[in-house]
């Protein structure tokens, strides 16, 4: 089965498949300078972090009992790092 994503305005530089509360995510990073996560049973995306230039990594690591979501771009030529998002969804 095949299942095409939809959201970034352009390639997508990386991708990292997490899970939350039992429901499988797939975050991605864009040359658009957008970060999406992709809820995979619904087939929806949401915007997570916004850069200013291409976000060319993305990484989804579990910590303290949550998801947390870090990604990485350039930003006129200098490298940057954006902030984690915590991706814990409230009971």
């Amino acid at each position: 089965m095949t299942t095409v994503l939809s959201g970034h305005d352009g390639w997508v530089n990386g991708v990292a498949l997490l899970e939350v509360d039992g429901t499988a995510l797939l975050a991605t990073a864009g040359e658009d300078g957008e970060v999406l996560l992709h809820d995979l049973d619904r087939q929806t995306a949401t915007r997570m972090i916004g850069h200013v230039g291409a976000v060319n990594a993305v990484v989804a690591v579990d910590f303290a009992g949550g998801a947390l979501v870090a990604s990485g771009g350039v930003m006129q030529g200098t490298r940057s790092s954006q902030g984690l998002e915590n991706l814990r969804r409230s009971s």
